[in-house]
């Protein structure tokens, strides 16, 4: 009895029908003719393609992925420690951090800053007078307002004094702070587009003007 011989197939990925992420490797184990895929038909009998799933990976939302800066504005430095060890291995911002409000807002003036995180009791200035000298400054940024003793008056007084953007009570949960930041780099980012459109409109609309005021000059 002769048994007839064939040749190993060459290493090729499976066509797109067979799904993605497909190894040149072989497997060869009994099957069936109703478990055969169509795109599998030229392989040999008993020899069918392995293949694996590509694995899934967790991509940081894009707002995580985009260069950001968070200050943080505390005058106790255990509250600034944790906030910046969370800040900086959980994420990918950059963290400036200042126990006195006075010395934030003049590095507010000379750096680019996305996000403020402030508390409401601090001595020389709270934190709600803070964020609305930040609001006067650079009304871009987002302003948080971090406080231990969280009430209805000064919630609505930091809304209307500071427009601020979320108020979060102590003891926070970093995950939540994780969100409230990177939504509110989102915001600063969409605010700073929308002021750069706003500008080029508006010197697109002068230089009409211009050339209006001159194509009247010409014929008149």
């Amino acid at each position: 009895m002769t048994s007839r011989a064939w040749s190993r197939p060459r290493r090729r990925a499976l066509p797109d029908s067979c799904g993605s992420g497909a190894r040149t490797s072989w497997i060869c184990s009994p099957i069936t003719p109703s478990s055969r895929s169509a795109c599998c038909r030229d392989w040999p009998d008993g020899c069918v393609p392995s293949y694996s799933e590509p694995t899934p990976t967790l991509e940081r939302p894009m707002s995580e992925r985009t260069a950001g800066t968070v200050m943080i504005v505390d005058d106790e430095e255990m509250v600034l420690t944790a906030l910046r060890t969370f800040l900086e291995l959980e994420t990918p911002w950059a963290v400036r951090e200042f126990t006195s409000p006075h010395d934030a807002l003049e590095a507010l003036a000379l750096e680019r800053i996305d996000v403020v995180l402030a508390d409401f009791m601090m001595p020389d200035m709270d934190g709600i007078s803070f964020l609305r000298e930040v609001r006067g400054k650079k009304p871009h940024v987002s302003r948080i307002l971090l406080t231990g003793y969280a009430d209805v008056e000064n919630a609505i007084r930091a809304i209307n004094e500071a427009g601020l953007y979320h108020y979060l009570e102590k003891p926070w949960d970093n995950e939540h702070l994780r969100m409230v930041i990177r939504n509110g780099m989102e915001r600063s980012s969409l605010v700073n587009e929308l002021d750069a459109r706003i500008s080029a409109l508006e010197q697109a609309n002068g230089e009409l003007l211009e050339v209006r005021s001159r194509l009247i000059r010409m014929f008149l």
